[in-house]
């Protein structure tokens, strides 16, 4: 049998294969009584194999004996995937399904030296024998799903399979089943029932109830899961991920040492993360609060260890904890809290101060940055939206960051900034289809600093305090206030002017024009 197919037992002990891209028929007159090995190789494109044990004919076994049909599955090395050939761009992969009753299935790989072109092994029935069943070749991906029944499936080796831990893709199913992982990384579902879980010791697996027809619920560790199927699952180990529903999943890591990543998936989640570890939080879409706790203040952090927050699509709420956080609201018109963050460490031989960073995304999102120092991050808008930055007077120096480089190189129509720390008001200026205000009138004087990255003509004007201004690319405009201590930086990239006081220093401007009094109050609100 080759190409993509499934491979099954029907009535009366046939072993027949279904959904074949090739167009022979290799399974015709085969029945298990006069088989004594299945061989299934793979063609020139990605192959997808199924090997059913859940029809009538039950499992692979020679009748009126507990012989089994070995079933050796070779799909070649994983092909280079040109679409004119029909190829789907998936892995080798190699399925599993057990049957209706209660299975114990064990998979394993055999690393030690020697030639041995089906290092992976699994036995479908290790409670009766240690004779593996399906042996595979390095490059596929093995999946097992137990079925029905009161299942065990184990990537750990042993019982024939193998002494070294195999990587699987597991899936309990209805029952009440106990799913062991091995390897590095195993994505585990375990669907339908009570379901006990022990992850890989290496802590990289992931948890999944993307199929659940409910949303989950879980807190303190996240390893007692309501399942969304009206069960309780107990996970015992480690693991690195939990994927909710589709649904309004509630995940509250609360102490730490549960999974660093949260995943709501559709659906309007709350997720929470713990007050002792860093986390990736992603809500996905719907309208989601997700909530960094109260972080982790100590010393020797990097940025790879700050909380990671996502709203993806929707009308999101998201709160950072007391370190500095990533958050970015995605589409949809958003509440961003970064709260007290900041944190100094060494890296590289620098000393490197790390503040919140917000990132508001398409829609009307308001972004309150709270006491520290933060980073205002905005990317080409998608359509007509305002943008509401609160920032109260504090010791903090905030920085606003408009990058449009990807779409001007890409021959998008430029987009200009307009920006003025002075404006009294609440509106502070525009980006493109952007208008960008503040909380309350006169509050862009606690603003300090503007990046801008695009093609655009940019005007920005600064403010009394130590501005910081840098435009790259574009013909643009930089005025500063009289605090004689501004940084402006032009980037060389065009016909730049800078118009600055005699102490401020000044980098890569064409034009530059020092005054020696204060400037006029002049450009109030700019133009739309």
């Amino acid at each position: 049998m080759n190409h993509d197919g499934r491979l099954f037992v029907g009535t009366g002990g046939q072993i027949s294969s279904g959904d074949v891209s090739g167009s022979s028929a290799p399974c015709d007159g085969a029945t298990v009584s006069n088989t004594d090995l299945v061989l299934i190789t793979g063609g020139p494109e990605s192959d997808q194999v199924s090997i059913d044990m859940s029809g009538p004919g039950g499992p692979f076994v020679k009748p009126g004996t507990s012989d089994e049909i070995p079933i050796h599955v070779d799909l070649g090395d994983e092909p280079s995937c040109d679409p004119q050939t029909g190829c789907t761009g998936e892995t080798q992969a190699v399925t599993i399904i057990g049957t209706p009753g209660p299975d114990d299935i064990r998979a394993g790989v055999n690393r030690s030296y020697g030639v041995d072109p089906f290092r992976q092994k699994v036995n479908v029935d290790a409670s009766s024998d240690d004779d593996p069943d399906v042996l595979i070749s390095d490059t596929s991906k093995i999946e097992i799903d137990g079925g029905g029944g009161a299942d065990t499936i184990a990537g750990l080796g042993g019982s024939g399979t193998g002494s070294d831990p195999v990587s699987l893709t597991m899936r309990g199913g209805p029952g009440d089943d106990r799913l062991i992982g091995g390897g590095y990384f195993n994505l585990i579902y375990p669907g339908a029932g009570t379901d006990d879980v022990i992850p890989s010791p290496r802590g990289g697996d992931e948890i999944s109830y993307e199929d659940a027809p409910h949303g989950i619920l879980c807190s303190e560790f996240c390893t007692v899961i309501s399942d969304g199927f009206g069960a309780t699952d107990y996970v015992d180990g480690n693991f690195r991920t939990l994927r909710g529903s589709e649904h309004h999943d509630q995940m509250d890591e609360e102490y730490g040492g549960g999974p660093t990543v949260l995943l709501g998936g559709a659906g309007n989640d709350t997720l929470i993360g713990s007050d002792e570890a860093h986390e990736t939080l992603d809500g996905g879409p719907g309208n989601d609060h997700l909530a960094a706790d109260q972080g982790d203040s100590s010393p020797g952090l990097d940025f790879e260890n700050f909380d990671h927050l996502y709203g993806g699509s929707g009308n999101d709420v998201l709160t950072g904890s007391a370190d500095p956080d990533y958050l970015d609201g995605g589409p949809g018109n958003d509440v961003l809290n970064g709260g007290r963050g900041i944190q100094r460490f060494i890296s590289g031989g620098f000393r490197i101060v790390a503040t919140d960073e917000l990132v508001g995304g398409p829609g009307n999102d308001l972004l309150n940055g709270g006491p520290d120092g933060d980073r205002y991050e905005f990317y080409a808008p998608t359509g007509r939206e305002t943008d509401t930055i609160r920032e109260g007077s504090h010791r903090g120096r905030d920085t606003l960051v408009f990058n449009y480089s990807e779409l001007d190189f890409l021959g998008a129509p430029r987009i200009s900034t307009r920006i003025n720390l002075s404006a009294r008001g609440t509106h502070i200026g525009t980006s493109g289809r952007r208008a960008l205000r503040v909380a309350s009138a006169g509050d862009a004087a606690n603003l300090e600093n503007v990046v801008t990255v695009g093609l655009g003509a940019d005007k920005i004007i600064g403010n009394a305090r130590h501005n910081e201004i840098s435009t790259y690319y574009g013909t643009d405009t930089i005025i500063t206030r009289d605090s004689g201590k501004d940084t402006v930086d032009c980037g060389g990239g065009g016909a730049d002017t800078a118009i600055v006081d005699r102490f401020d220093k000044v980098h890569d401007c064409k034009r530059v024009r020092r005054r020696r009094a204060a400037p006029a109050p002049g450009w109030r609100h700019p133009p739309r």
